[in-house]
């Protein structure tokens, strides 16, 4: 069966939205999974370029959602507090899932979310997706193509549970959209051109934010709309900065995969981020932009 939506037009309540952020800085202070903390960190970070991007999405009252990848469940606990629909979270990472929902359960003791919106988390894998076919009437993946190892399993996955004339929004990085000034040090470059490496021999792809439209398309989809989010800052980094303190823990924890891949040799690695780790404070400019593919599964 075939679906037709009322696309709603909504603005989001700036007031519940810095109230969903103090929640998620409350709970990135105190957890003790740093690998956690990152995630937290990046995600508030990401969100703010995310948040003029949701009222324009195909979404209407009384429907269901899928965010594949979910993380902490930002962007779920964001549409609830502003829509009255279902939705539901998944994430391969089972400690992502237990904060999700510990959130979550914060943000409904606030009375945050609009009323007849539901709310469910599991963990689960974008290439066995745990529920039923054509459950859903809006599917959203956001950087989680570029760790797929069988980006064609994937998109039949979500194509799967995607309703017949639903909607599927599919967002990822592209190395090619990064800038930054100053150029990182030459030792940074080694890492993470390893990192890159390294996560390429799983079927991981770095540029794969250039590539989704195409995918999609190959798999069925009618590709409605492309657009690019961008994302830009300016800021002085000092040791006591928690994006590096975080980047510096990715990686050192990075280190066992990179020199058992043969990206870097230990030696290589340990020289490398000593230099990295004895940079001074510098002030930056970053900017990075996610490409956005919107596409439809046909009837």
């Amino acid at each position: 069966m075939s679906i037709r939506l009322t696309v709603v037009t909504f603005s989001l309540d700036d007031a519940k939205s810095e109230k969903i952020d103090a929640a998620f800085r409350s709970f990135m202070q105190e957890t003790n999974y740093w690998q956690g903390k990152v995630l937290l960190d990046y995600s508030l970070m990401m969100h703010k370029a995310w948040r003029p991007v949701l009222p324009m999405l195909p979404l209407a009252a009384d429907i269901s959602v899928l965010d594949v990848g979910t993380g902490y469940g930002l962007l779920i606990d964001e549409l609830a507090a502003n829509l009255s629909v279902a939705l539901y979270g998944i994430d391969i990472d089972a400690k992502y899932i237990q904060g999700a929902r510990a959130l979550s359960e914060t943000l409904a003791a606030q009375d945050i979310f609009e009323s007849g919106s539901q709310i469910e988390f599991e963990v689960g894998d974008i290439c066995s997706i745990p529920y039923p076919d054509s459950m859903f009437e809006f599917t959203m993946v956001r950087e989680v193509f570029q760790f797929v190892d069988d980006i064609d399993k994937a998109t039949e996955e979500i194509k799967r549970v995607t309703k017949p004339t639903g909607f599927v929004c599919v967002s990822d990085n592209d190395d090619g959209l990064f800038l930054s000034y100053p150029e990182p040090t030459e030792a940074f470059k080694k890492l993470h051109r390893a990192i890159e490496k390294e996560q390429s021999s799983y079927g991981g792809d770095r540029k794969v934010g250039r590539k989704i439209s195409t995918i999609l398309s190959n798999h069925g989809f009618e590709i409605l709309a492309v657009n690019v989010i961008p994302e830009a800052r300016h800021w002085k980094v000092t040791p006591q900065d928690p994006e590096r303190f975080f980047l510096l823990e990715q990686l050192r924890e990075a280190k066992e995969r990179l020199v058992s891949s043969n990206a870097l040799s230990s030696s290589e690695y340990d020289a490398l981020l000593r230099q990295v780790e004895s940079e001074p404070p510098s002030e930056q400019f970053r900017f990075n932009a996610r490409v956005l593919v919107i596409g439809r599964k046909p009837r």
